[in-house]
């Protein structure tokens, strides 16, 4: 039995557009495609579609994602432990941010004023307080606070399934920089990719000019929100994305 594109959105819940853009990256192509060049899903197809949202449901990319539906059952179970302990790290901040919370509540009740209570001793509200998908939808909108006016008008109007192709390309984008560390920051092939970054960023975000670009290479270096987040690509990604983006605009 096949299922037309719109009746798998019907059941799913993940948007028409969203669909498309699976089948562009090859994250989840249809079983079959009509004479009429409608997409046609079976039941497998749907099955492995509720893999995807379960692995985006534990913060997982789009290209990580693609990659553990096309691996081993053993890389499968190693990636999931991993993933386990994250959220497990995770748990455990909130468990002792809620007790210290509950504790300051009880004070106030009983009319004492818990000065010496530090509910965000040794936390890291980065972790606990954004999940990963608005972390990066905050890291485009904060970058540029001397011209978030523009930016907020022409990001007012994405949804939550636009946010996630932006983001899903710009990870695309800074990936392939980070797989090509072992090479300069001035290498034509890393200069070519500072340059689609630019663009990414004028065409998705705001205009974008090289003083604005250097601007965000210095906030991946010197603000630890944003620092924290290319450190995933690498622990001394920022600086190699810094490098290559100084050079880039003639600094």
């Amino acid at each position: 039995m096949y299922y037309k594109i719109k009746e798998i959105a019907d059941l799913t819940g993940v948007s028409v557009r969203m669909l498309h853009y699976y089948d562009k990256i090859g994250l989840l192509k249809p079983d079959n495609v009509s004479q009429a060049g409608y997409r046609l899903y079976t039941t497998d197809d749907i099955k492995k579609l509720s893999q995807i949202l379960f692995y985006k449901e534990l913060d997982f990319s789009l290209e990580e994602i693609k990659e553990i539906l096309y691996s081993s059952n053993a890389d499968k179970l190693e990636v999931l432990k991993m993933q386990q302990q994250i959220l497990t790290k995770k748990r455990e901040k909130i468990d002792a941010l809620m007790g210290a919370i509950n504790k300051s509540i009880i004070s106030f009740e009983q009319g004492e004023n818990p000065k010496d209570l530090n509910i965000f001793t040794s936390l890291d509200l980065v972790e606990i307080s954004r999940n990963k998908e608005q972390l990066k939808k905050d890291l485009m909108v904060y970058l540029f606070p001397h011209v978030d006016e523009e930016c907020g008008i022409k990001t007012s109007e994405y949804s939550k399934d636009d946010w996630t192709i932006i983001m899903s390309k710009m990870e695309g984008l800074l990936n392939e920089i980070a797989i090509r560390m072992d090479k300069r920051p001035e290498n034509p092939e890393i200069q070519g990719f500072i340059g689609e970054f630019k663009e990414f960023i004028n065409y998705n975000l705001i205009r974008c000019n090289n003083d604005l670009l250097k601007l965000l290479g210095a906030l991946y270096v010197d603000n630890p929100l944003y620092r924290n987040y290319m450190e995933q690509y690498g622990e001394n990604f920022p600086e190699f994305l810094k490098s290559a983006i100084d050079f880039y605009v003639g600094d």
